[in-house]
C-alpha cells in the first residue's frame, strides 16, 4: 500500500488517549532491579577520585559501577555501529566513547556511575552519596576554539585527526 502524500492510519491512538497504553515501566518482573545513572555536573574536568563506599552500603543497593570497574571487566567503550567513510573511500575517523567516564569528564551530563538497586528511589538516594573530587579544566564552547592548534596542544592531542571529544 502506498502512503506517500496520504494520512497514515493509526491504530494505537484510541488506546493511548483512553489511558490504556502499556509501557516498559508498567511491566514488573519477579526480583526486578532498577538502575540510575549518575551524571557529571561539570563540563570538563579530570576526576581525581570517586568514593562509592557509602553508596554501595545504602539500603537496597545491589551494585555501584564506575568506569574503572567496566574497564577491569573488559567493557567500557561505545563505537559507532556503522562508521562512515571519507570522500576517498578510506575508513573514517572513529572516536570511541566510554560507557562511564574514566579519569576525565568531557561534557556536562556524561555518565560517571551506574547504580543498581531494588527500587529507583533507592538507586537515586545512593547516587547522592557518591563523592567525587574534580579538577576543573578549560571548557571549549565553540568550534573555532576547538579547531585552534593551541587547543589540541593544551589537551595533549597533537594528532592530525581532530575530534571534539577531547
Amino acid at each position: 500500500m502506498n502512503y506517500v502524500g496520504k494520512a497514515i492510519p493509526r491504530e494505537e491512538d484510541l488506546r493511548l488517549l483512553q489511558g490504556r497504553g502499556r509501557y516498559t515501566d508498567d511491566v514488573n518482573a519477579l526480583n526486578q532491579a532498577h538502575a540510575y545513572v549518575f551524571r557529571s555536573p561539570i563540563a570538563h574536568a579530570d576526576i581525581r577520585s570517586i568514593d562509592t563506599t557509602a553508596a554501595s552500603k545504602a539500603p537496597g543497593v545491589l551494585a555501584v559501577l564506575v568506569g574503572e570497574d567496566l574497564e577491569a571487566r573488559g567493557l567500557g567503550t561505545l563505537r559507532p555501529a556503522a562508521p562512515g567513510k571519507r570522500s576517498d573511500g578510506s575508513p573514517g575517523f572513529v572516536c570511541t566513547q566510554p560507557l562511564l567516564a574514566q579519569g576525565r569528564v568531557r561534557y556536562a551530563g556524561e555518565a560517571i556511575a551506574f547504580i543498581v538497586a531494588e527500587t529507583v528511589a533507592q538507586a537515586k538516594d545512593a547516587a547522592e552519596l557518591i563523592e567525587i573530587d574534580f579538577d576543573a579544566l578549560p571548557v571549549i564552547i565553540s568550534v573555532d576554539d576547538a579547531l585552534a592548534p593551541e587547543c589540541l596542544r593544551s589537551l595533549g592531542r597533537q594528532s592530525e585527526q581532530r575530534s571534539l571529544y577531547v
